[in-house]
């Protein structure tokens, strides 16, 4: 009786290896493709994660040499870092339009918008908040 059951238990291992083996060559071709499939989509994450880490922004040359923090969701878009920075330097209105080659009413709508969302009413009250919030970082020497 024990033999009869150690038979058909490797009698229905051999069928089950025979099935696999049936089934990986109907559907080889399904297989390879969904392996390769994995394989460039592992890739593509990993290569995007490697590209996403580096700043290429233009402005990271400033950031770092001021101390602007890379704060995600910060207040702030690079464009109102930039001019708050130009505007932590004494720089006027027109000023910092010639320097970025930007009109006049450009910049004061990016002025505008800085104090809004520093909820400030003014340059000096702006750069103090800044400070605050570690959004710019800039020695005493600085002219407000």
């Amino acid at each position: 009786m024990i033999v009869f059951g150690i038979a058909m238990a490797v009698l229905l291992l051999i069928l089950r290896v025979i099935h696999w083996k049936f089934l990986l060559i109907d559907r080889s071709q399904e297989l390879y493709s969904a392996g390769i499939a994995i394989l460039f989509t592992t890739m593509g994450i990993w290569l995007a994660s490697k590209l996403i880490k580096r700043n290429n922004s233009p402005l990271s040359a400033d950031k770092a040499s001021i101390g602007l923090n890379a704060i995600p969701n910060t207040l702030l878009s690079d464009r109102e870092l930039e001019i708050l920075l130009l505007i932590s330097k004494g720089n006027t209105n027109q000023e910092i339009a010639d320097e970025l080659f930007l009109s006049l009413s450009t910049i004061k709508s990016h002025v505008s918008n800085i104090f809004g969302k520093l909820d400030v009413k003014n340059r000096t009250q702006a750069l103090e908040k800044a400070r605050n919030l570690k959004i710019l970082q800039f020695a005493d020497h600085t002219k407000v």
